[in-house]
């Protein structure tokens, strides 16, 4: 069985057009347990995905037009990644069938999108004063940093 190029980096090329492929893809995604928990486990981290704040750190890149193209290339590859995967699961939606945990991520996001701002800031504070003078980070902002990072972590529940 060849799969979709890139298929294992959770993107596949969704224009296979095997009938009797996808068919085989299906019944994998069915009856062999290490495929379903790896395209599972795909659909959890594009379902946690929050593109919106993920544009707000690609908002600190400084060449706006390597940021354009690249932040292009990412909306595009977790468009190509989504629809592979629904069309493995043949679901229409992310998490269909696991509304509980649809609703695990709508809770958390009002405490875990707060502390990526606050990294976001901290981040762009950092650069203005490093460009500003040679101050080496202070122990405290090491801390903060670390303290967001280890907060986002929790909140997305992986390990940072």
């Amino acid at each position: 069985m060849r799969f979709p190029r890139g298929f294992w980096a959770s993107t596949p090329d969704c224009k296979y057009d095997d009938r009797h492929g996808w068919q085989r893809i299906h019944e994998m995604y069915r009856q062999w347990p290490f495929f379903q928990a790896t395209i599972d486990n795909a659909t959890l981290a594009l379902a946690k995905a929050e593109m919106a704040i993920a544009q707000r750190y690609a908002e600190l890149a400084v060449d706006t037009d390597a940021r354009r193209r690249i932040w292009q290339r990412i909306a595009a590859e977790r468009d190509r990644a989504r629809q592979g995967i629904l069309d493995i699961v043949g679901g229409g939606e992310l998490l269909a069938t696991t509304p509980w945990f649809q609703r695990s991520i709508e809770m958390r996001n009002p405490f875990v999108d707060p502390l990526n701002l606050i990294q976001i800031e901290f981040m762009r504070r950092r650069r203005t004063a490093a460009k500003s003078a040679d101050t080496p980070p202070l122990d405290e902002e090491r801390a903060l940093l670390r303290l967001c990072v280890q907060g986002i972590a929790a909140g997305m529940r992986t390990t940072g």
